[in-house]
């Protein structure tokens, strides 16, 4: 690297240099260090690639002086003796602007200076927009209750309402004095003589059977000049009637004996503790001691109040064995038999157990009543056993 040289002295033993001849940096040929205080330091090698006479330039280049030992194989590191000061030479070129450092961290924030004085106040602004609502506030305590107004026209009257559920019956009354007895009537014709027929022989007496079981009247609703209602169901021994309420979804199915052909205009319950929605009736024809065909589907009753709910009906029966059926779609409680209150006319499992079979019953989705009644479930054996009304036509 060629490097102007003016500040060492021109002359040194047979090695005469030129003041500011450019002489070539060898410095590479010479491992020592150096800094910047010794420059002009003269240092000679021995060996090496160009043993002899370098000097720093304190920079840690070396320039070559030219080669001889003075002590061979010796390495000092010397200042050549110093000449007299030259005279300045002309200013260098300024060289471009480094690059720009790094900045520098942020100083101290100064502390706060004194608040100016007051500007003059400015003119008014323009009014701004109108803001939003406000909420509203607290509700106001009530004020005094003002005085009555005159009375205003009397409106026009309201719709009737709509009739109330009837009430139940009342207790009966007393029975009223017996009435005036009424005129005799005229006698009537008398009639003619039948013959007398022929005297039969007298047959021998036969022995007094026993006395049979209480059966259902065979008389209509009116006997002679007395009008009364009379009800009937399956066979009872006249023991008092309890309650029991129904399970929802189940069909019951009670026998009844009809003695001969009759025809009946009503068929009910008696709900004593109301339930939820419906029930429904009907009457089952007998398939040897089990309902079979449908006779009547009476419909259905409401069992939210409490009372005798029926329903009117004109249905024929035939002498015989036939079933009446409840379902309700709710759990109301009804008039019903006592295990004391039934003549077990179905008789006793095969299994002779302590409780006769006092009717059937067969799980049931409720809805119109299905013909033929369908498969067993369970025969009933124990309460509750609902009690089932059918009245006589008049």
């Amino acid at each position: 690297m060629a490097r102007e040289h003016r500040d060492i002295n021109p002359t040194y033993g047979n090695h005469p240099i030129q003041d500011g001849l450019p002489i070539v940096d060898d410095g590479a040929r010479l491992a020592i260090a150096q800094t910047a205080t010794d420059r002009g330091r003269v240092v000679e090698q021995a060996g090496g690639a160009m043993p002899g006479f370098y000097v720093a330039d304190g920079a840690g280049g070396w320039l070559y002086l030219g080669g001889f030992l003075s002590t061979p194989g010796a390495l000092a590191l010397d200042r050549l003796p110093g000449g007299g000061t030259g005279e300045q030479g002309p200013a260098g070129i300024q060289g471009p602007p480094g690059p720009q450092g790094p900045p520098g961290d942020q100083g101290i924030p100064g502390a706060t200076g004194d608040g100016g004085l007051a500007g003059d106040k400015g003119a008014t602004g323009d009014k701004g927009a109108t803001g939003d609502a406000g909420s509203n506030g607290v509700p106001g305590l009530p004020g005094d209750k003002g005085a009555t107004g005159d009375q205003g026209p009397g409106g026009l009257p309201g719709s009737q309402g709509i009739p109330g559920i009837q009430g139940l019956p009342g207790v009966a009354g007393d029975q009223g004095p017996p009435g005036d007895q009424g005129p005799v009537g005229d006698q009537g014709s008398q009639g003619l003589p039948g013959g007398q027929g022929l005297p039969g022989a007298t047959g021998d007496k036969g022995a007094t059977g026993d006395a049979g079981a209480t059966g259902i009247g065979v008389d209509y609703r009116h006997v002679g000049i007395i009008n009364y209602e009379s009800w009937y169901t399956s066979p009872t021994t006249g023991t008092a009637l309890t309650t029991g309420a129904i399970t929802a979804g189940r069909m019951y199915a009670l026998p009844f004996v009809a003695p001969k052909a009759i025809t009946l205009d009503r068929i009910a319950i008696n709900v004593t503790t109301l339930g939820t929605g419906n029930a429904r009736l009907g009457i089952y024809d007998d398939a040897g001691n089990y309902p079979g065909a449908l006779i009547l589907d009476a419909g259905e009753i409401s069992v939210v109040t409490t009372g005798v709910k029926s329903v009117t009906i004109n249905q024929a029966l035939t002498p015989g064995l036939k079933w009446l059926v409840l379902i309700s779609a709710g759990t109301p409680t009804v008039r019903a038999f006592a295990v004391a209150s039934l003549i077990p006319v179905l008789g006793y499992g095969n299994t002779l157990p302590a409780a006769p079979n006092f009717g059937v019953y067969r799980t049931f989705a409720y809805s119109s009543l299905p013909t033929p009644f369908g498969a067993l479930t369970a025969m009933i054996t124990a309460v509750p056993i609902p009690a089932i009304f059918v009245r006589l036509s008049a």
